[in-house]
């Protein structure tokens, strides 16, 4: 549901920015003549527009990333985005989720190192890794493995 109307809002910050796009492409001036004064006001509100649909689109794409509930949907997100999130403005209100997807990363490995931790003690004590007993032994090793990675 939350990415339904975050797709939404994306695709009203699109057609914004078609319509004013439009509006630029219109012009009847010159943008080459610099006696016109008219092409240097129209270039600073574009940007200017383009900076505050760059910030709407920071909030949602930080919106998208906060509603992510697993490593995997956060990853995916930041392959989907790509290079928008070199652009300066988006990046530097994303970067904090840099500091919190490398956090959950550690805690990831952290709990994978521990899963190995305690079978490989199980593995010395038992001769075997702890598998369920109703597997045979290859089988119930590789399952084992996909579990863990």
């Amino acid at each position: 549901v939350k990415g339904k109307t975050l797709s939404s809002l994306v695709l009203n910050i699109f057609e914004q920015f078609k319509e004013e796009f439009e509006k630029m492409s219109n012009k009847k001036y010159d943008p080459l003549d610099p006696a016109c004064i008219e092409f240097l006001d129209d270039i600073a509100h574009f940007k200017h527009f383009l900076k505050d649909m760059e910030l709407k689109l920071a909030s949602i794409i930080n919106q998208a990333f906060d509603d992510s509930n697993s490593l995997t949907s956060q990853f995916k997100l930041i392959s989907i985005l790509g290079s928008m999130l070199e652009r300066p403005t988006i990046h530097d209100a994303f970067v904090r989720n840099y500091h919190r997807l490398t956090f959950a990363v550690e805690q990831e490995v952290d709990a994978c190192h521990e899963i190995y931790e305690r079978q490989m003690a199980y593995k010395k004590e038992h001769g075997t890794i702890e598998l369920h007993r109703n597997k045979p032994p290859i089988a119930g090793s590789i399952e084992w493995y996909e579990r863990s990675c």
